[in-house]
């Protein structure tokens, strides 16, 4: 995509509506391309000069000011998709080794403390507490109740949060209606 060729066409729009036909068009070659930072380039343009709807104006006008917001809403759905992409990678690079793997697999069965993971999986209380950590660092855990970094981490009981879950049904290979199927049959 020609980002600066696209952006000039947005700052046009205002006297040319038309030319978010063709602003519309790069864009589905960019999308096709996987042009990501040209499109959040070309999102942040036509934020800036897109024609607003007015009541006062005839029809046309309003046309091509909702073919513009519809554009915007386009590309930023784009761009959430990069990023929960982004993050199900972090997610998943947090629980390479086994033994984080089980951690991760037993906190989805139910909260734990630091101590009582170790004892379950027979693993150092402070090979335990590094894992918690490493899964609160990114986002795969948190502490129930309290402040979210006590000082003394072994005595706070630790739960999945809904990226935790997801990497647990990952590990499990099942999906996430499975596990709820799994979990109302149990209930």
């Amino acid at each position: 995509m020609k980002v600066n060729k696209t952006i000039r066409r947005i700052a046009n729009v205002k006297a040319q509506p038309d030319e978010l036909m063709r602003v519309a068009r790069d864009i589905a070659v960019a999308v096709a391309r996987g042009e990501r930072e040209e499109l959040k380039e070309v999102g942040r343009a036509l934020a800036t000069h897109a024609p607003e709807v007015k009541k006062s104006e005839h029809a046309d006008h309003n046309y091509w000011a909702g073919f513009s917001a519809a554009l915007g809403t386009l590309l930023a759905a784009y761009e959430v998709s990069f990023e929960r992409k982004d993050a199900r990678r972090v997610a998943m690079e947090a629980v390479t080794s086994e033994t984080s793997q089980a951690v991760v697999l037993a906190l989805a069965e139910q909260p734990a403390t630091s101590a009582e993971l170790a004892r379950a999986l027979t693993v150092t209380p402070g090979a335990t507490s590094k894992i918690l950590n490493a899964l609160r660092e990114a986002g795969l855990a948190r502490i129930l109740g309290g402040h979210p970094l006590p000082e003394r981490g072994a005595r706070k009981t630790h739960a999945l949060t809904p990226m935790g879950s997801w990497v647990a049904d990952s590990l499990r290979g099942a999906t996430g209606t499975e596990r709820t199927a799994t979990k109302q049959r149990a209930g």
